[in-house]
């Protein structure tokens, strides 16, 4: 599922494709922040201080015990017994294999397996000062059943529900408390926001469960897909002493302590065997044509271990990367004042370097990729770039990077794609999730026109950040992380402020200034937060790694015609329902994957220009898709679709999939549901000629081109330039480009931020709508 968002070509004699060209060869560049109105006039502080309050307002509310196990175990006391009782009765057992969630994720979903639950009591036991360890053994067929009505029957823990009523009058009351600065209004608003957002995706999901089941039930094969017996073939508990005792003793989450005359296994919470957990694996894959032969090599891999942290970000990128004389470079910026130089660069770049920044580790470059197709290694002397490098140091890296190597005449590069393998404790087979980055069209000599030249390095020159989860988390939480955001920017923001007169071209080689400006302004996509909190429900609960990306792809349709590509893609949606009957856990399934696909439109601050399956659907009216049966091709065959999501959706025949899809297509707008008619298991998908995923927003680019790149040891961050409306160019004094150039990324933040309510597309203040619900 995904978004995208198309600005046109800008004319060639814009003065502000000055700026965007100097930003594009220091391979860095702001992502969005909140826009001012007009380059005279002040900005619209109201809306920008508003949010700016309300992000205090929700770190001030923080009950730390919530999210963090240091204080939940100062909360609860150091005695252990008081320690279990409270995760034996806090946290709700669910049924799946292995470490997914930890102990950070068990505890911000409440509900976990006996192993994470397990890690979890660890956690509060090692922070009330003891060594623990947790020991586990084979459990014999008499006490699969004892842990099955177990887990059947309790009533304990969270059971969270997007959809139950909140304590809205809690809310209001903390806001009428609050004086002064306009907060407690906002807090209200965004609490009638929030209910109103319930009820229309509430709406939609009962209209399109009904339009869809018409289409779909009698393929319905409900089956038994839980993994309940599988999953109760260990038992853990947790063993603990304090630093001064030799003799271990023990806590148990069952009330019943289960015993064993077979061998007990044991290990630290803090390594926990590789058997037992959850991984994704992210790669980039090349393909090389040689002769019409094609192979494939990795120039980037890198895995993660879900329960590790809980939560997990991850920034994945690629950037064009070219030898370029630094005399040279401020040469043709002042003197072009035009689009020339940057098209003379993509149809010139011959290499490609990915990248990938994964929370709390090394950010990683990966092997270079030629315009022949070979992968080649990182140059081991790679210069260091930090925070204060200049200009020249940053086209030292490049040049580096760049080599001396010629390019391969015999052979070229045929497709680019990034892989998510989904891999489960035990080593059984992992599913591997697909997303093209490029694809060459032109098989013929003599090879590739400057036009295409130029698409294939936009193609190639993306930027996305992906959230990986392995349990849900509150909006609570959700809006911590993304008050946490906010305020980033308020400080860089707040900067500019003072910026309009300094002139920054001027400082030649010194532009240490704005490397760590566009350092503070990277910021992580909030919306993907509030995506993740929104998809929880009463009944269901995460069984392996999820996966939420967004990503922002540039691409040229000519030399004077481009737009970016922005995509909320829900990778990775596997849940598994509590409800005992396979019919019941079908339903389950079915409503969770219609939800995830609603929510991807409805969390846009503008849905009227967002596109996803859902949203076409809706507009059909559920009337005239084409259904086409697991394994069946032959429909394919008599219709015109794009390369790339026909291949998509040979993939999801293939696997078993029933495939609803959309009859009226174009190359830019193909979308289909995929429905596993006997789990239930369903996901909205589109596609184009370029990508595949969720939910899109296009916009028109005025010059535009997607690059990521290293600033410090590698701080990638996204170009995404536009003329916007929010802040004008205007007849700005030359040296004040810079400025107006990063002010105007401000309002590209509400891109990648959720709809706030009471702030309008340009941070200006706005009234809010009528809320009549019920």
């Amino acid at each position: 599922m995904w978004a995208i968002s198309m600005l046109t070509g800008f004319p060639h004699h814009s003065t502000r494709g000055l700026i965007f060209l100097l930003c594009f060869f220091l391979f860095v560049a702001p992502p969005p922040l909140i826009a001012q109105t007009s380059i005279d006039n002040s900005p619209p502080i109201d809306g920008l201080d508003h949010t700016f309050a309300l992000a205090e307002y929700d770190l001030n509310q923080i009950e730390e015990a919530r999210f963090d196990i240091a204080a939940l175990q100062q909360k609860i006391g150091n005695t252990p017994n008081l320690l279990t009782n409270w995760v034996r009765s806090q946290t709700r057992w669910v049924p799946y294999l292995g470490a997914l969630k930890g102990a950070p994720g068990t505890l911000l979903a409440r509900q976990g397996n006996l192993l994470d639950r397990s890690l979890l009591l660890a956690a509060l036991l090692e922070a009330s000062g003891r060594q623990t360890r947790i020991a586990w053994f084979e459990t014999t067929s008499k006490q699969k059943q004892v842990l099955r009505a177990a887990v059947s029957h309790q009533n304990a823990g969270e059971r969270s529900d997007f959809f139950q009523a909140d304590n809205h009058s809690k809310l209001n009351q903390a806001a009428d408390s609050l004086s002064g600065d306009g907060r407690p209004r906002l807090v209200i608003d965004r609490v009638k926001a929030e209910r109103a957002l319930r009820i229309k995706i509430r709406n939609i999901l009962s209209v399109q469960h009904d339009q869809l089941t018409a289409l779909t039930s009698k393929y319905f094969d409900p089956a038994d897909s839980s993994s309940g017996n599988s999953s109760l073939k260990r038992y853990f508990y947790v063993e603990h002493r304090t630093p001064e005792n030799v003799e271990w003793d023990s806590e148990h989450l069952h009330p019943e302590m289960q015993s064993t005359g077979q061998e007990i296994h044991r290990f630290s919470p803090r390594h926990v065997p590789t058997k037992f957990l959850h991984s994704v694996t992210v790669r980039i894959v090349v393909v090389k044509d040689q002769s019409g032969i094609l192979t494939q090599s990795v120039a980037l891999e890198e895995s993660i271990a879900v329960a590790r942290l809980g939560t997990t970000k991850i920034r994945l990128g690629m950037s064009p990367i070219k030898k370029q004389g630094l005399p040279s470079l401020i040469n043709s910026l002042y003197q072009s004042k035009n689009d020339g130089p940057l098209l003379r660069y993509l149809s010139l770049a011959d290499s490609w370097a990915p990248t990938i920044r994964i929370e709390n580790r090394q950010p990683v470059i990966g092997k270079i990729i030629r315009a022949d197709g070979d992968v080649t290694v990182t140059p081991e002397n790679l210069p260091g770039t930090s925070s204060g490098a200049n200009l020249s140091t940053t086209l030292e890296k490049l040049d580096l990077l760049s080599g001396s190597a010629t390019e391969n005449q015999d052979s070229s590069l045929h497709a680019v794609r990034v892989e998510f393998v989904i891999q489960s404790p035990g080593g059984g087979n992992a599913k591997t999730i697909t997303r093209p980055i490029y694809l060459r069209n032109n098989q013929h000599p003599p090879g590739l026109t400057q036009s295409e030249r130029v698409a294939r390095s936009a193609a190639l020159s993306f930027r996305a950040n992906f959230l990986i989860t392995g349990g849900f988390f509150s909006m609570a939480y959700a809006r911590v992380r993304q008050a946490q955001e906010y305020l980033k920017l308020r400080l860089a923001y707040r900067y500019l402020e003072k910026k309009d007169k300094d002139d920054w071209i001027s400082r030649g080689d010194d532009m240490s200034p704005v490397i760590t400006l566009l350092e503070k302004l990277d910021v992580f996509p909030t919306k993907l937060y509030g995506i993740a909190a929104l998809r929880s429900a009463s009944n269901i609960f995460i069984n392996r790694p999820n996966v939420l990306g967004y990503w922002k792809h540039v691409h040229f349709d000519s030399p004077d015609s481009a737009y970016v590509l922005s995509a909320v893609d829900l990778i990775e949606n596997g849940i598994s329902s509590i409800d005992h009957t396979a019919q019941d856990a079908f339903n389950a399934q079915l409503l969770s994957g219609l939800r995830d696909t609603i929510i991807e439109t409805a969390v846009e601050s503008r849905t009227q220009q967002a596109v996803s399956t859902s949203s076409l659907f809706q507009k059909d009216q559920g009337l005239g898709w084409l259904l086409i049966q697991p394994g069946d091709l032959s429909p394919l065959q008599t219709l015109e679709l794009p390369t790339v999501a026909q291949e998509a959706i040979q993939r999801d025949l293939a696997a078993n999939y029933l495939v609803i899809l959309r009859s009226d297509f174009g190359e830019d707008s193909v979308a289909w549901w995929r429905l596993n008619a006997r789990t239930g298991e369903l996901l909205g998908m589109s596609g184009s000629r370029h990508r595949i995923g969720g939910q899109s927003l296009t916009e028109k680019l005025v010059i535009g081109a997607a690059v990521t790149w290293v600033v410090g040891l590698l701080v990638d961050t996204l170009l995404d330039v536009s003329d916007s409306p929010c802040h004008p160019a205007g007849l700005a004094p030359s040296y004040n480009f810079l400025t107006r150039h990063l002010k105007s990324g401000v309002a590209k933040f509400w891109e990648e931020a959720e709809a706030i309510p009471g702030v309008g597309q340009c941070g200006e203040a706005v009234p809010l709508e009528n809320d009549d619900g019920n």
